[in-house]
Protein backbone atom coordinates (compact mmCIF):
# COMPACT_ATOMS: atom_id res chain seq x y z
CA UNK A 1 0.00 0.00 0.00
CA UNK A 2 2.69 2.12 0.52
CA UNK A 3 4.43 1.59 -2.69
CA UNK A 4 1.01 2.46 -3.79
CA UNK A 5 0.80 5.77 -2.46
CA UNK A 6 4.67 6.56 -3.22
CA UNK A 7 3.79 5.80 -7.24
CA UNK A 8 0.77 7.68 -6.83
CA UNK A 9 2.33 11.11 -5.28
CA UNK A 10 5.22 10.51 -7.82
CA UNK A 11 2.45 10.65 -10.62
CA UNK A 12 0.87 13.99 -9.18
CA UNK A 13 4.30 15.87 -8.36
CA UNK A 14 5.46 14.43 -12.48
CA UNK A 15 2.20 15.64 -14.33
CA UNK A 16 2.23 19.24 -11.86
CA UNK A 17 5.00 20.24 -13.56
CA UNK A 18 5.20 22.40 -16.75
CA UNK A 19 3.45 20.08 -19.13
CA UNK A 20 6.05 20.27 -21.49
CA UNK A 21 7.97 18.26 -19.24
CA UNK A 22 5.34 15.46 -18.77
CA UNK A 23 3.92 13.55 -21.89
CA UNK A 24 3.18 14.73 -24.99
CA UNK A 25 -1.03 15.68 -24.70
CA UNK A 26 -2.39 18.93 -26.09
CA UNK A 27 -3.73 20.68 -22.98
CA UNK A 28 -7.07 21.83 -22.62
CA UNK A 29 -6.20 25.74 -22.53
CA UNK A 30 -4.65 25.35 -25.64
CA UNK A 31 -8.09 23.51 -27.35
CA UNK A 32 -9.72 26.25 -25.32
CA UNK A 33 -7.91 29.13 -26.92
CA UNK A 34 -7.71 27.92 -30.16
CA UNK A 35 -11.28 26.73 -30.33
CA UNK A 36 -12.44 30.28 -29.09
CA UNK A 37 -9.93 32.12 -32.45
CA UNK A 38 -11.82 30.18 -34.56
CA UNK A 39 -14.96 31.13 -33.61
CA UNK A 40 -14.17 34.61 -33.64
CA UNK A 41 -12.63 34.63 -36.73
CA UNK A 42 -9.27 34.83 -36.04
CA UNK A 43 -8.39 31.66 -38.55
CA UNK A 44 -10.78 30.06 -40.57
CA UNK A 45 -9.21 26.62 -39.20
CA UNK A 46 -6.01 25.16 -37.34
CA UNK A 47 -4.22 22.38 -37.59
CA UNK A 48 -1.69 21.82 -34.39
CA UNK A 49 0.60 18.48 -34.15
CA UNK A 50 2.98 17.79 -31.55
CA UNK A 51 5.32 14.81 -31.00
CA UNK A 52 7.11 13.66 -28.04
CA UNK A 53 9.31 11.03 -27.84
CA UNK A 54 7.23 8.61 -29.96
CA UNK A 55 3.80 9.77 -29.22
CA UNK A 56 1.51 12.13 -31.66
CA UNK A 57 -1.54 14.45 -30.62
CA UNK A 58 -3.25 16.69 -33.07
CA UNK A 59 -5.80 19.03 -32.90
CA UNK A 60 -7.79 20.49 -35.94
CA UNK A 61 -10.63 22.92 -35.67
CA UNK A 62 -12.76 24.69 -38.02
CA UNK A 63 -13.08 25.21 -41.92
CA UNK A 64 -10.68 24.46 -44.81
CA UNK A 65 -13.32 26.35 -46.64
CA UNK A 66 -16.37 28.88 -45.73
CA UNK A 67 -18.05 28.56 -49.15
CA UNK A 68 -18.75 25.73 -49.89
CA UNK A 69 -18.34 25.19 -46.29
CA UNK A 70 -15.42 21.94 -45.92
CA UNK A 71 -14.36 21.09 -42.40
CA UNK A 72 -10.69 20.76 -42.07
CA UNK A 73 -9.36 17.71 -41.23
CA UNK A 74 -5.55 15.67 -41.33
CA UNK A 75 -5.70 15.74 -44.94
CA UNK A 76 -5.92 19.25 -45.43
CA UNK A 77 -3.44 20.71 -47.08
CA UNK A 78 -2.12 24.42 -46.48
CA UNK A 79 0.57 26.43 -47.49
CA UNK A 80 3.63 26.65 -45.40
CA UNK A 81 5.53 29.41 -46.72
CA UNK A 82 9.20 29.92 -45.33
CA UNK A 83 9.16 27.04 -43.12
CA UNK A 84 10.20 25.99 -46.87
CA UNK A 85 13.23 26.77 -46.05
CA UNK A 86 14.09 24.01 -43.38
CA UNK A 87 13.42 21.55 -46.52
CA UNK A 88 15.81 23.72 -48.26
CA UNK A 89 18.39 23.44 -45.39
CA UNK A 90 18.30 20.02 -45.17
CA UNK A 91 19.19 19.35 -48.64
CA UNK A 92 22.43 21.73 -48.51
CA UNK A 93 23.31 19.69 -45.30
CA UNK A 94 23.04 16.35 -47.01
CA UNK A 95 25.21 17.80 -49.49
CA UNK A 96 28.15 19.09 -47.53
CA UNK A 97 27.27 16.13 -44.86
CA UNK A 98 30.76 14.59 -44.17
CA UNK A 99 32.82 17.51 -44.78
CA UNK A 100 31.01 20.35 -43.27
CA UNK A 101 33.82 22.89 -43.94
CA UNK A 102 32.35 22.88 -47.31
CA UNK A 103 29.72 25.00 -45.90
CA UNK A 104 32.36 27.85 -45.62
CA UNK A 105 32.92 27.49 -49.44
CA UNK A 106 32.37 30.09 -51.99
CA UNK A 107 29.98 29.42 -54.77
CA UNK A 108 31.61 28.06 -57.16
CA UNK A 109 32.29 29.97 -60.65
CA UNK A 110 31.19 27.51 -62.38
CA UNK A 111 28.45 27.02 -60.98
CA UNK A 112 27.96 30.85 -60.88
CA UNK A 113 28.57 31.13 -64.59
CA UNK A 114 26.31 28.31 -65.49
CA UNK A 115 23.36 29.91 -63.45
CA UNK A 116 22.80 33.40 -65.12
CA UNK A 117 26.79 34.70 -64.27
CA UNK A 118 26.11 35.46 -60.65
CA UNK A 119 28.35 37.26 -59.15
CA UNK A 120 31.69 36.59 -57.77
CA UNK A 121 30.86 38.43 -54.17
CA UNK A 122 32.06 35.60 -52.19
CA UNK A 123 29.22 34.77 -50.93
CA UNK A 124 29.23 30.83 -49.23
CA UNK A 125 26.80 28.28 -48.81
CA UNK A 126 26.17 28.97 -44.73
CA UNK A 127 25.72 32.50 -45.80
CA UNK A 128 23.04 31.64 -47.89
CA UNK A 129 21.75 29.40 -45.60
CA UNK A 130 21.71 31.77 -42.33
CA UNK A 131 20.30 35.21 -43.88
CA UNK A 132 23.90 36.70 -43.51
CA UNK A 133 24.77 36.80 -47.53
CA UNK A 134 24.10 40.56 -47.80
CA UNK A 135 21.16 39.94 -50.57
CA UNK A 136 17.73 41.42 -49.54
CA UNK A 137 14.52 40.13 -47.79
CA UNK A 138 12.22 40.07 -51.45
CA UNK A 139 13.45 40.42 -54.78
CA UNK A 140 11.61 44.08 -56.49
CA UNK A 141 10.68 43.95 -59.96
CA UNK A 142 7.46 45.85 -60.75
CA UNK A 143 4.02 44.83 -59.79
CA UNK A 144 5.65 42.26 -57.38
CA UNK A 145 4.60 41.62 -54.53
CA UNK A 146 1.56 43.38 -54.92
CA UNK A 147 -0.65 41.07 -57.09
CA UNK A 148 -2.66 38.51 -55.50
CA UNK A 149 -0.03 35.85 -56.70
CA UNK A 150 2.70 37.60 -56.82
CA UNK A 151 5.77 35.71 -57.76
CA UNK A 152 3.67 33.11 -59.83
CA UNK A 153 5.62 34.41 -62.97
CA UNK A 154 9.17 35.40 -61.17
CA UNK A 155 11.41 33.46 -63.34
CA UNK A 156 14.66 31.75 -62.75
CA UNK A 157 16.99 34.35 -65.04
CA UNK A 158 15.16 37.05 -63.12
CA UNK A 159 16.44 35.77 -59.83
CA UNK A 160 19.91 35.49 -61.04
CA UNK A 161 19.40 39.15 -63.09
CA UNK A 162 18.17 40.42 -59.82
CA UNK A 163 21.01 38.85 -57.34
CA UNK A 164 23.87 39.97 -60.01
CA UNK A 165 22.59 43.29 -59.74
CA UNK A 166 21.62 43.79 -55.77
CA UNK A 167 24.63 41.27 -53.34
CA UNK A 168 25.84 43.81 -51.05
CA UNK A 169 28.80 42.69 -49.49
CA UNK A 170 28.84 45.51 -46.56
CA UNK A 171 25.94 43.81 -45.23
CA UNK A 172 27.53 39.79 -45.38
CA UNK A 173 28.22 38.58 -41.62
CA UNK A 174 25.41 40.60 -40.46
CA UNK A 175 21.84 38.77 -40.06
CA UNK A 176 19.34 39.93 -42.95
CA UNK A 177 16.51 37.53 -43.23
CA UNK A 178 16.97 36.84 -47.29
CA UNK A 179 14.12 34.94 -49.17
CA UNK A 180 16.10 35.76 -52.39
CA UNK A 181 18.97 33.77 -50.46
CA UNK A 182 17.06 30.59 -49.78
CA UNK A 183 15.32 30.95 -53.65
CA UNK A 184 18.76 31.05 -55.03
CA UNK A 185 20.30 28.42 -52.64
CA UNK A 186 17.43 25.80 -53.99
CA UNK A 187 18.34 26.65 -57.17
CA UNK A 188 21.84 26.48 -56.87
CA UNK A 189 21.50 23.02 -55.26
CA UNK A 190 19.50 21.89 -57.87
CA UNK A 191 22.02 23.07 -60.72
CA UNK A 192 24.86 20.71 -58.65
CA UNK A 193 22.59 18.23 -59.04
CA UNK A 194 21.78 18.76 -62.75
CA UNK A 195 17.92 18.73 -61.58
CA UNK A 196 15.28 21.24 -60.82
CA UNK A 197 14.15 22.05 -56.90
CA UNK A 198 11.07 19.84 -57.06
CA UNK A 199 12.61 16.51 -58.24
CA UNK A 200 15.72 17.57 -55.59
CA UNK A 201 12.84 18.23 -52.95
CA UNK A 202 11.34 14.07 -54.05
CA UNK A 203 14.60 12.23 -54.11
CA UNK A 204 16.30 13.55 -50.91
CA UNK A 205 13.21 14.26 -48.28
CA UNK A 206 10.29 13.77 -49.51
CA UNK A 207 10.53 10.20 -50.91
CA UNK A 208 13.29 8.70 -48.34
CA UNK A 209 10.59 10.03 -45.64
CA UNK A 210 7.44 8.98 -46.65
CA UNK A 211 5.96 12.22 -46.83
CA UNK A 212 2.90 11.49 -49.14
CA UNK A 213 1.57 15.00 -48.91
CA UNK A 214 4.05 17.30 -49.35
CA UNK A 215 3.86 19.16 -52.90
CA UNK A 216 5.21 22.05 -54.52
CA UNK A 217 2.38 21.93 -56.62
CA UNK A 218 -0.54 20.23 -55.32
CA UNK A 219 -1.71 17.21 -57.84
CA UNK A 220 -5.29 17.42 -59.48
CA UNK A 221 -6.36 14.20 -56.90
CA UNK A 222 -5.31 16.07 -53.97
CA UNK A 223 -6.75 19.68 -54.68
CA UNK A 224 -9.95 18.48 -53.01
CA UNK A 225 -7.91 18.83 -49.90
CA UNK A 226 -5.99 22.16 -50.71
CA UNK A 227 -7.42 25.16 -48.02
CA UNK A 228 -8.49 28.10 -49.33
CA UNK A 229 -6.60 30.79 -47.67
CA UNK A 230 -8.22 33.77 -46.51
CA UNK A 231 -7.19 37.84 -45.45
CA UNK A 232 -10.51 39.88 -44.94
CA UNK A 233 -11.45 37.99 -47.82
CA UNK A 234 -10.81 34.80 -49.83
CA UNK A 235 -6.88 35.24 -50.68
CA UNK A 236 -5.07 33.51 -53.67
CA UNK A 237 -2.80 30.74 -53.72
CA UNK A 238 0.34 31.29 -54.18
CA UNK A 239 2.50 29.58 -57.00
CA UNK A 240 6.52 29.72 -57.45
CA UNK A 241 8.67 29.34 -60.16
CA UNK A 242 12.65 30.50 -58.40
CA UNK A 243 11.91 31.54 -55.11
CA UNK A 244 10.12 27.57 -54.80
CA UNK A 245 12.87 26.87 -52.05
CA UNK A 246 12.12 29.77 -49.79
CA UNK A 247 8.34 29.47 -49.93
CA UNK A 248 6.97 27.09 -52.09
CA UNK A 249 5.62 23.87 -50.18
CA UNK A 250 1.84 22.67 -49.17
CA UNK A 251 2.12 20.28 -46.33
CA UNK A 252 -0.59 18.50 -44.48
CA UNK A 253 -0.34 18.82 -40.77
CA UNK A 254 1.02 14.85 -40.57
CA UNK A 255 3.30 15.35 -43.11
CA UNK A 256 4.85 18.56 -41.51
CA UNK A 257 4.81 16.85 -37.89
CA UNK A 258 6.50 14.08 -39.12
CA UNK A 259 9.27 16.17 -41.16
CA UNK A 260 9.63 18.27 -37.99
CA UNK A 261 10.25 15.04 -35.78
CA UNK A 262 12.73 13.71 -38.06
CA UNK A 263 15.39 16.31 -37.13
CA UNK A 264 14.82 14.85 -33.25
CA UNK A 265 14.32 11.10 -34.16
CA UNK A 266 17.55 8.64 -33.84
CA UNK A 267 16.16 6.30 -36.30
CA UNK A 268 16.13 8.67 -39.85
CA UNK A 269 18.09 7.92 -42.75
CA UNK A 270 18.72 11.79 -42.98
CA UNK A 271 19.47 11.99 -39.15
CA UNK A 272 22.96 13.20 -39.49
CA UNK A 273 22.40 16.22 -42.32
CA UNK A 274 19.30 17.11 -40.06
CA UNK A 275 21.58 17.52 -36.66
CA UNK A 276 23.89 20.31 -39.09
CA UNK A 277 21.13 22.30 -39.63
CA UNK A 278 20.31 22.36 -35.56
CA UNK A 279 23.59 23.84 -34.79
CA UNK A 280 24.67 27.54 -34.38
CA UNK A 281 26.43 28.04 -37.67
CA UNK A 282 25.95 32.00 -37.19
CA UNK A 283 26.41 33.76 -33.61
CA UNK A 284 26.29 37.94 -33.66
CA UNK A 285 27.34 41.07 -30.22
CA UNK A 286 23.69 40.37 -29.40
CA UNK A 287 23.40 36.59 -28.99
CA UNK A 288 21.70 35.89 -32.09
CA UNK A 289 21.74 32.62 -33.17
CA UNK A 290 21.03 31.22 -36.37
CA UNK A 291 20.80 27.22 -37.74
CA UNK A 292 21.03 26.26 -41.20
CA UNK A 293 17.30 27.76 -41.72
CA UNK A 294 16.56 27.49 -38.23
CA UNK A 295 16.14 30.37 -35.55
CA UNK A 296 16.97 29.70 -32.19
CA UNK A 297 14.93 31.39 -28.74
CA UNK A 298 16.33 30.29 -25.91
CA UNK A 299 16.54 26.18 -26.39
CA UNK A 300 13.94 25.78 -29.04
CA UNK A 301 14.99 26.06 -32.72
CA UNK A 302 11.63 27.56 -34.78
CA UNK A 303 10.50 28.68 -38.28
CA UNK A 304 7.76 30.73 -39.08
CA UNK A 305 6.24 31.07 -42.40
CA UNK A 306 3.06 32.98 -44.55
CA UNK A 307 1.57 33.41 -47.90
CA UNK A 308 -0.94 35.81 -48.80
CA UNK A 309 -3.50 33.47 -46.93
CA UNK A 310 -1.62 31.19 -44.71
CA UNK A 311 0.89 31.11 -41.85
CA UNK A 312 2.31 28.14 -40.65
CA UNK A 313 5.05 27.74 -37.59
CA UNK A 314 7.71 24.79 -36.52
CA UNK A 315 9.52 24.09 -33.02
CA UNK A 316 11.44 21.96 -31.89
CA UNK A 317 13.12 21.54 -28.31
CA UNK A 318 15.77 18.59 -28.71
CA UNK A 319 16.39 18.67 -25.08
CA UNK A 320 12.54 17.59 -24.44
CA UNK A 321 12.54 15.66 -27.54
CA UNK A 322 9.64 17.50 -28.73
CA UNK A 323 8.22 18.53 -32.12
CA UNK A 324 5.59 20.92 -32.84
CA UNK A 325 3.87 22.38 -36.36
CA UNK A 326 0.92 24.66 -36.65
CA UNK A 327 -0.94 25.36 -40.10
CA UNK A 328 -3.90 28.06 -40.47
CA UNK A 329 -5.43 29.12 -43.28
CA UNK A 330 -5.38 32.88 -42.09
CA UNK A 331 -2.47 35.20 -43.69
CA UNK A 332 -3.61 37.79 -41.28
CA UNK A 333 -3.29 36.25 -38.14
CA UNK A 334 0.19 34.29 -37.16
CA UNK A 335 -0.18 31.13 -34.35
CA UNK A 336 3.74 31.52 -33.45
CA UNK A 337 2.75 32.06 -29.61
CA UNK A 338 0.58 28.73 -29.82
CA UNK A 339 3.70 26.73 -30.82
CA UNK A 340 6.00 28.46 -28.84
CA UNK A 341 4.20 27.29 -25.84
CA UNK A 342 4.07 23.84 -26.79
CA UNK A 343 7.33 23.43 -27.30
CA UNK A 344 8.53 25.60 -24.00
CA UNK A 345 5.55 27.00 -21.85
CA UNK A 346 8.56 27.84 -18.79
CA UNK A 347 9.52 30.16 -21.48
CA UNK A 348 6.55 31.12 -23.28
CA UNK A 349 3.18 32.31 -23.24
CA UNK A 350 0.21 32.02 -25.24
CA UNK A 351 -2.00 34.93 -25.91
CA UNK A 352 -5.01 34.51 -24.01
CA UNK A 353 -8.07 35.72 -25.52
CA UNK A 354 -9.69 38.45 -22.45
CA UNK A 355 -13.29 38.16 -21.68
CA UNK A 356 -14.54 41.91 -22.30
CA UNK A 357 -15.50 43.90 -19.50
CA UNK A 358 -18.09 46.65 -19.61
CA UNK A 359 -17.29 50.30 -19.64
CA UNK A 360 -19.48 53.10 -19.56
CA UNK A 361 -20.01 55.28 -22.69
CA UNK A 362 -18.67 58.49 -21.53
CA UNK A 363 -15.47 56.45 -20.86
CA UNK A 364 -15.03 54.95 -23.98
CA UNK A 365 -15.40 58.71 -25.48
CA UNK A 366 -12.00 59.77 -24.39
CA UNK A 367 -10.02 57.51 -26.14
CA UNK A 368 -11.44 59.15 -29.67
CA UNK A 369 -9.37 60.60 -32.05
CA UNK A 370 -6.02 60.11 -34.65
CA UNK A 371 -2.87 58.64 -33.28
CA UNK A 372 0.81 59.41 -35.13
CA UNK A 373 3.99 57.62 -34.73
CA UNK A 374 5.08 60.23 -37.66
CA UNK A 375 8.84 58.36 -37.51
CA UNK A 376 7.32 55.08 -38.58
CA UNK A 377 4.52 56.56 -40.84
CA UNK A 378 2.05 54.91 -39.12
CA UNK A 379 -1.53 56.45 -38.32
CA UNK A 380 -4.71 54.72 -36.23
CA UNK A 381 -8.21 56.54 -36.49
CA UNK A 382 -10.56 55.83 -33.15
CA UNK A 383 -13.91 56.52 -33.53
CA UNK A 384 -16.90 56.32 -30.99
CA UNK A 385 -20.09 55.05 -32.72
CA UNK A 386 -23.03 53.25 -31.18
CA UNK A 387 -21.32 52.80 -27.72
CA UNK A 388 -18.41 51.28 -29.47
CA UNK A 389 -15.18 51.67 -30.19
CA UNK A 390 -13.66 51.84 -34.04
CA UNK A 391 -10.05 51.10 -35.10
CA UNK A 392 -8.87 52.42 -38.53
CA UNK A 393 -6.21 52.87 -40.33
CA UNK A 394 -5.65 54.02 -44.18
CA UNK A 395 -6.57 51.76 -46.74
CA UNK A 396 -8.47 49.04 -43.93
CA UNK A 397 -11.85 49.17 -42.62
CA UNK A 398 -12.79 49.69 -39.09
CA UNK A 399 -12.40 46.85 -36.66
CA UNK A 400 -14.12 46.95 -33.55
CA UNK A 401 -12.40 47.00 -29.93
CA UNK A 402 -13.86 45.77 -26.57
CA UNK A 403 -12.15 46.54 -23.42
CA UNK A 404 -10.98 43.91 -20.83
CA UNK A 405 -9.41 46.47 -18.31
CA UNK A 406 -7.13 49.17 -17.46
CA UNK A 407 -7.19 51.06 -20.60
CA UNK A 408 -6.76 47.76 -22.62
CA UNK A 409 -8.85 46.72 -25.56
CA UNK A 410 -8.45 43.89 -27.86
CA UNK A 411 -9.70 42.44 -31.51
CA UNK A 412 -12.00 39.60 -31.97
CA UNK A 413 -10.79 38.86 -35.55
CA UNK A 414 -7.16 39.89 -34.93
CA UNK A 415 -4.67 38.69 -32.72
CA UNK A 416 -3.75 42.15 -31.68
CA UNK A 417 -4.00 44.50 -28.45
CA UNK A 418 -3.93 48.23 -27.47
CA UNK A 419 -3.26 49.86 -24.65
CA UNK A 420 -4.15 53.38 -24.12
CA UNK A 421 -1.60 55.67 -22.56
CA UNK A 422 -2.71 58.33 -20.15
CA UNK A 423 -1.46 61.31 -18.45
CA UNK A 424 -1.98 62.20 -14.49
CA UNK A 425 -5.10 63.19 -14.99
CA UNK A 426 -5.90 59.43 -16.52
CA UNK A 427 -6.61 61.07 -19.79
CA UNK A 428 -5.63 59.13 -23.24
CA UNK A 429 -2.59 60.71 -24.48
CA UNK A 430 -1.28 58.14 -26.66
CA UNK A 431 -1.62 53.92 -27.40
CA UNK A 432 0.53 50.70 -27.61
CA UNK A 433 -0.52 48.58 -30.43
CA UNK A 434 0.91 44.80 -29.80
CA UNK A 435 0.85 42.87 -33.01
CA UNK A 436 2.61 40.03 -34.06
CA UNK A 437 5.27 40.46 -31.79
CA UNK A 438 5.93 44.38 -32.09
CA UNK A 439 5.29 47.18 -30.42
CA UNK A 440 4.71 50.67 -31.82
CA UNK A 441 3.76 53.96 -29.51
CA UNK A 442 1.16 56.21 -31.63
CA UNK A 443 0.72 59.68 -29.98
CA UNK A 444 -2.49 61.24 -29.93
CA UNK A 445 -3.50 64.66 -31.18
CA UNK A 446 -5.50 67.17 -30.29
CA UNK A 447 -8.66 66.05 -32.65
CA UNK A 448 -11.44 64.16 -31.72
CA UNK A 449 -12.59 60.88 -33.70
CA UNK A 450 -16.52 60.98 -32.77
CA UNK A 451 -19.04 60.77 -35.61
Amino acid sequence: MKRTKNMLLSALIFCSLPYTQCLAQIPELVKDELKTRVEQGIYPSIALGIWNKGETHYYIYGKASRNPAQEADKNTLYEIGDATQIYTALLLARYVYGDSTRLGERIPPALRDSSGQFPDTGITWKELATHTSGLPSLPEKPGYPAKADPYAGYSRKELFTYTNLHSDPGQKKKYRYSITGFGLLGELLSDIQKTDYNSLLKKDITEPLRLQHTFLEVPPGMRRHYATGYTDTIAEHWHFKALAAARGIKSNITDLLSFAASFIESDTSLKGPASLTLKAHFNDRKGHKQGLGWHFRGNVAFINGNTGGFHSFVALNPDRRTAVAVLANSGVNPVDDVALYLADSLRNNILKTPEPVAIPSGMLKQYAGSYQNNGLGASLEITYRDNKLYVSAPDIKPKVIYHYGHHRFFFKDLLARITFETDGNDIPVGLLLRQNGREILLIKDDNPGTD
